[in-house]
């Protein structure tokens, strides 16, 4: 294997569901929690979007792929331009962060092409879906404050009209995320600030939480699609609530509210 190829795969990572998992927490405990939300349901709406187009498209890969499922659109382009691009137009002022937001989701889509797993096309077209998902969503009283609310409906709304593919998995984390958010805003409303070693600490308990929840359900329920929605709900709703909770609860962090 070249250093060209492990490079690349490097790179191919942090488009995949791993690096969303540590990414996304780190945002939501120890740096805006509204912002981390916002960027949550862009994210994984953006995701359930592109499991569902995969299955409408059915585009095979390319032959010599190991990869399963369908190609169009990439999802790791789609979810890169998702992440990246909205926190791009989240802050529209800092030109260094935007370079650097369009190096990642051009590098990503490169990967995926030199990795053999995806056709030219695939990505293209997984990076205007992401972005112009991203830009809908960052345009000024589309997600902000106020809206939230109307995201507790979406993950199930989106699991009823489709469920296929992997499509149950961003449906119910968008649905526990949501939840989750709503309790802990109305009954902790935790403070992302600290110094760096409380905010360690946070995250290292928060990720400890999450995976409790995440791999533990998955060693004791079915893997149907069903019970994929509600593993990744318990999981978005221990994000949000109950490690906050626990954070507020032995000193990790603050409630804004003194609660």
């Amino acid at each position: 294997m070249s250093l060209l190829d492990l490079f690349f795969l490097a790179i191919t990572a942090t488009g995949s569901e791993g690096f969303y998992l540590l990414a996304l927490p780190l945002l939501y405990w120890c740096v805006n929690v509204e912002l981390a939300f916002e960027v949550c349901c862009v994210f994984l709406s953006s995701m359930w979007c592109n499991s569902t187009l995969k299955e409408l498209f059915r585009v095979p890969r390319p032959p010599l792929s190991s990869v399963k499922g369908w190609a169009f659109p990439s999802g790791h382009a789609q979810g890169t331009s998702s992440f990246w691009g909205y926190l791009a137009f989240f802050r529209p002022s800092a030109l260094t962060f935007k370079l650097f937001a369009a190096a990642i989701i051009v590098l990503v889509a490169i990967s995926r092409v030199y990795l053999g797993v995806h056709w030219p096309s695939d990505v293209v077209g997984g990076i205007v879906i992401g972005l112009g998902w991203a830009y809908l969503l960052s345009r000024p009283g589309r997600l902000r404050a106020g809206r939230s609310a109307a995201w507790l409906c979406a993950g199930v709304l989106l699991y009823l009209l489709f469920s296929g593919g992997d499509s149950s998995a961003p449906a119910g984390a968008l649905q526990g995320l949501a939840l989750g958010h709503l309790g802990q805003k109305k009954w902790i409303d935790m403070d992302t600030c600290g110094p760096m070693t409380q905010k360690v600490w946070r995250y290292l308990v928060g990720l400890g939480v999450m995976s409790l929840v995440l791999f533990g359900l998955r060693a004791i329920l079915p893997g149907s699609v069903g019970f994929r929605f509600l593993r990744y709900l318990a999981t978005g709703f221990g994000a949000t609530f109950v490690a906050p909770w626990l954070f507020v609860l032995t000193g990790l962090a603050k409630a804004r509210t003194g609660r």
